[in-house]
C-alpha cells in the first residue's frame, strides 16, 4: 500500500471549521474511492496555528486507476483552505 498525505496550517481560530469541512466533504469522498484501505484527518494546535493532515491509503495496484478522476477531486479539496 501507499499512502497519500496531505498537511497544511491555519489559524487556530479558523482550525474547527476546516477539519469539519475535511470531515464532511473531502473524507467522505476519499473514502468512496475504489479499493481505498482508509481515510483520516487529524488536527493539531501549536500555539496560534493549527496544523491538519489527512490521508488516503489505496491499494498500490489501483494508484493507476485513480490517476485521473481521483486527482481532479483531490484538487477540488485543495479549495477548502481557510
Amino acid at each position: 500500500m501507499v499512502t497519500r498525505i496531505r498537511h497544511g496550517a491555519t489559524s487556530a481560530s479558523k482550525s474547527d471549521e476546516y477539519l469539519d469541512l475535511m470531515r464532511t466533504v473531502a473524507i467522505p469522498d476519499y473514502r468512496s474511492t475504489p479499493d481505498n484501505k482508509g481515510a483520516y484527518a487529524l488536527r493539531r494546535v501549536v500555539g496560534d496555528t493549527a496544523h491538519l493532515v489527512d490521508a488516503l491509503i489505496p491499494l498500490l495496484a489501483n494508484m493507476q486507476g485513480l490517476s485521473g478522476e481521483w486527482l481532479d477531486s483531490i484538487g477540488e479539496h485543495g479549495e477548502l483552505v481557510l
